[in-house]
């Protein structure tokens, strides 16, 4: 027996997680030690790149002389490396200063067999020796000096020629970080000299940079993982579960085919097995963690059903959802779980089929034979004139970042319908063979190639045509590769000609007006957004309101039709028209026309490179085990004769494709197989496998076309191509910010789009009962029979749901033919306008869909089926608009949302019309003097100046001498030291960023309101001409009303100071702007300075009808603020008015759909506080010191205030880890006398409850310095604050963690993992309510399903036991959880998202974090472990936070720790459990 593992087979499964590949590696039997074959072609290209890059890098060490190597073939000892470590500490010399570098060695060529490891497993339980491990090879071992006297450094570092770090590196590092530990450890200790560990391990990538950049430039510095995050999860994982796996019989491992097998050793053997077994893995592209709920699901029934049997994996999942009883117990009791079920299994109801589900997916792998899913798609069209298929070699020695991309060659392939089917969309018949137009050629002929192919498909006018690629990968190459071309090439000049029109065939030359053509026709996406080019989306329609009335200037108007390549001259009105029928013409080009005369609009939108392999996986279930290739797909849909008589050929795997491209030019080449194959010319490979993919593409379509289903599933054609810019700003950044705006847009309604064409599987499911009159307002009353539907925050009628009849037809859905951009920007309201908009909507839409709005969800009392009694339901109250369709009494209707955007035109016009006047009226456009560069912003001349600075001592001085006196509300209106320089930085410079964070716990709401009466006070007289127009806004409206009720406020106490000048304040004129159009407006003179607050959008329209300009812009809430929407507000900013940011970018960001690339200069895709504070690749603007108030501190724009006055010190030293100065806490921890008095004299016989009691009992025992003993709780690893271990009577207990442990649950489905963790969250907040009834509490839940838990959980038995004998148990828990949401508001406790409780405070905080659900963990962690969200959950605390986590959430798997932004949150999280008072509470599921 081989019985052993390396280091390598440990990389690899963190890989391809998969137990069986451990056991096989493992238990390998020493004749069939690893198969001598040879390496793949592709996995040889990967070993040559890390090779080239760790000769590269240890090159450039030695120019460093910091290169140590060591005997490359000599194993070595503990001893040995001791010594050679000390002799490489010999070398370095001690820094004199922090300034100083670092000196550092790098010993390399370290090899050595790994220990027995016998103190690690016995530490974690398991028998010594439990597993061997083979020879270890780190590639860099550094050596470095430490801190202390007489400390050497440790660390490990490998070299990896990836993109990006992931798992299996982290896996390995840890790996022989544990080594070198363990053997170091069993060595005797020297005198003199001490090894330490370092406390990270790190791998070296090449760095981004172009080939061009110099050796210093290319070798950046290592990624690291602090060992504190690595190591606790790894060891679990190699001294506990390994030997578990490693010890059971082979066919008690648990393994599922899956496409991380690609590659493995052991793959044909165990396709075999899952054939054979109609195992999981017969569904192709089957991940672990779904494999792993669909067993979960199966293990349900089995308890459900004692007798139900089944003897394969794929049969067993045929009888269950074949078995309308089992799926209804499934559905009633774990609603999630069954929807992600019919997700991953791909189930369907369809009426041609009776009621009866069935699955494609489980059709093919049971028949092995291609199933249609009946799915419809918005993104593969039914038909073209010209199809191109574009096959790319992706070279993978090559990073994608390079300069010229990783692309190594391609064939293009064009195939036409004949002159005579243009337009027609008819095909030639079945087995005719195609006639296809190759063109094959190396990266730098693309280009040019491609463009002088799409200049001849434009010649014949209207070509549908349409570009395919098979994988996703060859897309993102070909994307890759003219973006990088685009950033290379010099500027565009408009009417530039083509390179394709003058060049040679044999020249690589490619102009601006080349990549400008192929990019417009071949690119969408994100990825734009870091080039200067941005291709017009939806085919212009999101410019409509460019032609509208009062928008634009004549002269706006004409650069506009210039820069769209239009004439300039004519009226207004002309130039509106010209516009208009621009757009217009776009739109039918693109297939978004509008209006009667239109016979059918795109729905959806195609992309410009339909990725084939995903289109067909969508329409076609395939027998494929495992994973999906060409060559399987075109295996198992073509039928071989047909292929012979077309002339196809055997389209080869992309390793052999791949193989026979880096063989070019030899005679042989090695095969997958280890035998010599004869050479195939891979320009020859390319062709035959663009055949195959037109083959395959037109055998979907037949498949389709023979069920009749064609118009119902491909609902859309091809359209012409379109390579149109989004050219009208000439700012690069404003052109870049209009095009994520609408991207955002398509995003959204890509969402819509998919979910209305799966016929909108999650919409609620309504049944109307009556109409209800309120006032003159009839209102529809429904009962809400599935789903959930939330109440309003606030009554807006923005009648953003569509109300649709309920059936089970297999038509398009009515909601596919909405509409939303037509409607998204106004409000619905039964007048002139809106009904034209309507009106332009199809028929179909008319006739079947009603705009609604939900006023209001309540409980009701309403009659059982049988009429004999009631059962409460929870009831929706709808008011509706424009509809044909006459609701029925008693019919069911689904209810699903529509886009609803009133800031997109706004936004989008806004960023127009600043370029203009910045590029045509060369006005000063402050916005875009902020983007381009705040530091120069900041520093730009303002009001205020010497004369205000000593006026502000004055008053400051007079305002402390009446608060010694004891003048009442002077000390109000004194601000605390770190907040006085925020005002004095608001008061003498442009740009100010307040940070102030948490919350309000800094005053920072206080500052910004007594900051501004300052100004005006210290302006006086000449305030009105100085500082006339003030705007205040913020994200919500809460946080507007906070300023102005505040502003309200000082001012009433300034007014009742006696005796002290305020004849200033007569001048100030607040007001709150609530619509904007018809908000009075100002008459500017000078006896008044006018303050409005209001919303960006109602500030917006407000300034533009009265055209204000303002001398002060005050944003609140800033980092909640998208940059685009903050410019409807900053747009009217004076040339010397001030910008007074506050916010903090800890907290939670705007919410966007996409994900954007950042800038190398500024972050533009975030709030506008992110902009000024800095990202990755940038820092912010400076932050004022904070030691000596005479030396200037407010000339750093961004003053962090560190009063706090909500958090106690306990609380707020955690807190303040994230943030860059400490906080100055203005309050103490109440004390928890009264709750110990109360949990001493009140126990329960429910052992959560007791164990909440004893819990919370031991935290008051602790704060009383006495040693608990009601509950064994771990005191905090790391203290607390400075202050804490000097106090003698009490200690402050302000964070606390409750780490759950899960008993018999590990096959239980995810609804009861929550509902165990919410009963623990009741538990607490019984206790707590009880004890401090006067005292608030919130419960911060990260998803809505643990919300609606712990609503369902708290409610009193008392009130359970009414909700059981009103409405039955089958219903109990949907109702529990509804009558819950009505009972929360008393007493003070909210529960609620993090994200809606962000602003608020409370003085008691639960936060449940568990998450003890095994399968689905990966899949949720990263949302959970977002630092931003857990600051704000934690923070909301005043007094106390309980966080409820799990060993599962705070030391998790591997994966989670590649994302930067996530172990940042588990850093955070881990923080705060070294600095709480924990303990251990069971919960049995």
């Amino acid at each position: 027996m081989s019985s052993h593992l390396s280091p390598t087979n440990v990389a690899t499964f963190y890989h391809n997680q998969c137990d069986l590949y451990l056991h096989k590696s493992y238990h390998r039997p020493p004749s069939s030690s690893p198969r001598a074959q040879a390496v793949s072609p592709l996995a040889a290209a990967h070993y040559k790149r890390g090779l080239q890059w760790e000769a590269y890098l240890f090159r450039e060490l030695q120019r460093r002389k910091q290169f140590i190597p060591l005997r490359k073939t000599h194993l070595y000892k503990p001893k040995e490396i001791r010594d050679a470590l000390l002799d490489a500490a010999a070398q370095l010399r001690p820094r004199t200063s922090d300034e100083e570098e670092e000196d550092v060695r790098y010993i390399a060529y370290l090899s050595f067999q790994s220990p027995d490891f016998a103190r690690e497993f016995a530490q974690h339980g398991s028998p010594p020796r439990s597993v061997a491990f083979g020879v270890a090879k780190p590639d860099l071992v550094k050596v470095s000096l430490g801190d202390q006297k007489d400390t050497i450094v440790w660390e490990i570092i490998d070299a990896k020629s990836s993109t990006a770090v992931k798992s299996s590196h982290n896996a390995q590092t840890g790996f022989y970080h544990l080594c070198l530990r363990s053997m170091f450890e069993d060595l005797p200790h020297l005198s003199g000299k001490k090894l330490v560990p370092s406390d990270k391990v790190s791998i070296w990538l090449p760095s981004r940079e172009t080939d061009e950049a110099g050796i210093e430039d290319r070798v950046s510095l290592p990624s690291s993982m602090p060992t504190s995050l690595l190591l606790q999860p790894l060891s679990t994982f190699l001294f506990k579960k390994l030997p578990v796996i490693l010890s059971k019989p082979r066919d008690q491992v648990e393994w599922y085919l899956n496409p991380s097998c690609q590659g493995c050793e052991f793959l044909d053997a165990c396709r075999d097995k899952t054939r054979q077994e109609k195992r999981l893995g017969m569904i192709p592209n089957l991940s672990g963690s779904d494999a792993r709920l669909l067993r979960e699901v199966m293990d349900i029934v089995q308890r459900q059903n004692p007798d139900w049997n089944a003897v394969t994996d794929i049969e067993a999942l045929d009888s269950l959802i074949k078995s309308p009883d089992m799926m209804r117990k499934l559905e009633v009791a774990y609603a999630p779980t069954t929807k992600k079920f019919k997700r991953i299994a791909g189930v369907h109801r369809f009426s041609g089929r009776g009621p009866e589900l069935f699955s494609p997916l489980i059709d093919a792998a049971l028949t092995q034979k291609p199933q249609l899913t009946r799915r419809r798609v918005f993104s593969f069209p039914r038909n073209e004139d010209v199809a191109i298929f574009i096959s790319v070699i992706i070279d993978i020695s090559k990073d994608p970042n390079a300069s010229d991309g990783n692309i190594g060659a391609f064939c293009v392939s064009v195939v036409r319908l004949s002159t005579a089917d243009h337009g027609t969309g008819r095909r030639k018949s079945a087995g005719a063979p195609m006639v296809m137009a190759h063109v094959t050629g190396h990266p730098k002929e693309f280009i040019r190639l491609v463009a002088s192919l799409l200049v001849d498909i434009g010649k014949t006018p209207g070509a549908r045509t349409q570009v395919y690629t098979y994988s996703l990968a060859e897309r993102n190459a070909i994307v890759n590769h003219l973006i990088h071309a685009a950033l290379s090439s010099p500027p565009y000049i408009p009417g530039e000609s083509l390179a394709t029109e003058g060049t040679s065939q044999g020249s690589f030359e490619e102009s601006p007006g080349d990549i400008r053509l192929v990019l417009g026709a071949l690119c969408d996406g994100a990825a734009l957004l870091v080039t200067a080019y941005q291709p017009q989306l939806l085919s212009g329609v999101l410019l409509s309101f460019l032609s509208k009335k009062n928008t634009l200037s004549k002269a706006h108007l004409e650069t506009c039709c210039r820069r769209l390549g239009l004439s300039g001259e004519g009226t207004t009105e002309v130039l509106r028209k010209r516009l208009e029928q621009e757009q217009w013409r776009l739109a039918e080009i693109g297939g978004r026309g509008i209006g009667a005369g239109v016979a059918r609009r795109e729905v959806g939108q195609l992309s410009k490179i339909v990725v084939l392999k995903k289109e067909v996986e969508r329409l076609i279930a395939l027998p494929v085990e495992g994973f999906i290739d060409l060559p399987s797909t075109a295996q198992v849909l073509l039928d071989p004769s047909d292929r012979r008589k077309s002339s196809i050929g055997q389209c080869e795997p992309d390793d052999v494709i791949f193989g026979a491209w880096m063989a070019r030019g030899k005679k042989r080449f090695p095969g997958i197989s280890g035998d010599e194959k004869p050479v195939i010319k891979w320009e020859d490979a390319l062709k035959t496998r663009n055949r195959v993919m037109r083959a395959v593409l037109d055998n979907v379509r037949k498949r389709i076309s023979d069920a009749g289903l064609s118009e119902q599933i491909l609902l859309n054609e091809a359209k012409p191509i379109e390579s149109g810019m989004l050219d009208l700003c000439e700012s690069d950044k404003l052109r870049r910010l209009m095009y994520m705006t609408q991207f955002e847009v398509v995003l959204r309604l890509q969402e819509l789009w998919q979910e209305r064409l799966d016929g909108c599987p999650n919409a609620p499911i309504l049944r109307y009962v009556r109409a209800e009159k309120r006032g003159t307002l009839w209102l529809q009353i429904f009962d809400v029979v599935s789903g959930v539907l939330e109440a309003p925050v606030e009554e807006r009628p923005f009648y953003d749901w569509l109300l649709v009849p309920d059936d089970a037809g297999d038509g398009v859905p009515p909601e596919v033919h909405f509409d939303d951009l037509s409607l998204c920007s106004v409000v619905v309201r039964p007048n002139k306008f809106v009904r034209s908009r309507w009106d332009e909507q199809q028929p179909v839409v008319k006739q079947s869909i009603t705009i609604s709005n939900i006023v209001d969800v309540r409980m009701e009392k309403t009659p059982t089926e049988d009429g004999r009694s009631h059962k409460l339901c929870s009831q929706a109250v709808l008011e509706t608009y424009y509809t044909g369709n006459h609701l029925t009494k008693g019919a069911l209707y689904r209810i699903s949302p529509r886009l609803v955007n009133f800031n997109f035109e706004k936004i989008l016009l806004n960023l127009i019309t600043m370029d203009f006047q910045h590029t045509v009226a060369n006005n000063p456009v402050p916005f875009i003097d902020l983007i381009d560069n705040p530091e120069a912003f900041a520093q730009s001349p303002t009001f205020c100046g010497e004369l205000e600075e000593r006026k502000e001592k004055e008053i400051v001085r007079g305002l402390n001498e009446l608060a010694k006196l004891g003048v009442e509300h002077a000390s109000s209106l004194i601000l605390k030291a770190s907040q006085h320089r925020a005002a004095k930085r608001m008061m003498m410079k442009r740009l100010s960023v307040v940070w102030g964070p948490p919350g309000e716990c800094t005053g920072k709401t206080y500052t910004l309101a007594l900051s501004t009466l300052r100004i005006l006070e210290v302006l006086g007289r000449r305030a009105p001409d100085q500082c006339p127009v003030i705007l205040v806004t913020a994200m919500t409206h809460a946080a507007i009303e906070a300023i102005v009720g505040k502003i309200e406020s000082l001012i009433g106490k300034y007014l009742a100071i006696k005796d002290r000048d305020s004849l200033w304040l007569n001048s100030v004129d607040l007001q709150r702007v609530r619509q904007g159009k018809t908000h009075p407006h100002p008459v500017l003179d000078n006896n008044k300075v006018y303050i409005f607050a209001g919303t960006t959008y109602q500030l917006y329209r407000f300034c533009e009808k009265a055209k204000l300009r303002a001398n002060v812009v005050i944003i609140d809430e800033a980092g909640q603020l998208p940059l685009e929407t903050a410019a409807l507000v900053i747009r009217w900013l004076s040339s010397t008015g001030k910008l007074i940011l506050a916010g903090d970018h800890e907290q939670l960001a705007p919410i966007f759909i996409g994900t954007y690339p950042e800038p190398e200069d500024l972050p533009l895709f975030g709030s506008v506080l992110d902009l000024l504070m800095g990202g990755r690749k940038r820092t912010g603007l400076a932050i004022a010191a904070t030691e000596d108030e005479s030396q200037h501190l407010y000339d750093a724009p961004v003053v962090q205030l560190l009063e706090n006055f909500r958090l106690n010190e306990d609380l707020g030293t955690f807190v303040q880890i994230i943030y860059a100065k400490k906080f100055i806490p203005q309050k103490s921890q109440d004390d928890l006398g009264d709750l110990r008095l109360w949990l001493e004299s009140n126990k329960s016989t429910n052992r959560i409850m007791e164990d909440a009691r004893l819990f919370l009992l031991g935290l008051t025992e602790a704060m009383s310095n006495k040693k608990s003993h009601s509950f064994k709780l771990m005191r905090p690893q790391l203290p607390t604050s400075s202050g804490l271990e000097k106090q003698a009577q009490s200690q402050a207990v302000s964070l606390a963690l409750i780490r759950v442990r899960v008993t018999k649950g590990s096959l239980s489905p995810y609804e009861e993992h929550v509902s165990a963790e919410a009963k623990l969250v009741a538990a607490l907040v019984h206790w707590l309510r009880e004890a401090f009834p006067e005292d608030s509490i919130f419960v911060a839940c990260p998803h809505r399903i643990q919300r609606s838990a712990a609503r369902q959980a708290i409610l009193s038995p008392q009130e359970i036991e009414t909700a059981e004998r009103v409405a039955g148990d089958e219903n109990v828990d949907n109702l529990a959880a509804e009558l819950a949401a009505f009972h929360l508001s008393e007493n003070g406790l909210r529960i609620d998202t993090v994200e809606r409780l962000q602003g608020s405070e409370a003085s008691f905080v639960i936060f449940p974090l568990s998450h003890t659900h095994q399968p689905s963990l990966s899949s949720h962690l990263g949302f959970l472990l977002s630092r931003r969200r857990l600051n704000v959950g934690i923070s909301r605390a005043k007094n106390l936070c309980i966080v409820i986590s799990s060993n599962q959430v705070l030391q998790p798997s591997l994966e989670v720790l590649t994302s930067e932004e996530t172990r940042k949150g588990l850093e955070f999280l881990r923080a705060y459990e070294a600095r709480s008072w924990s303990g251990d509470i069971s919960l049995e599921i």
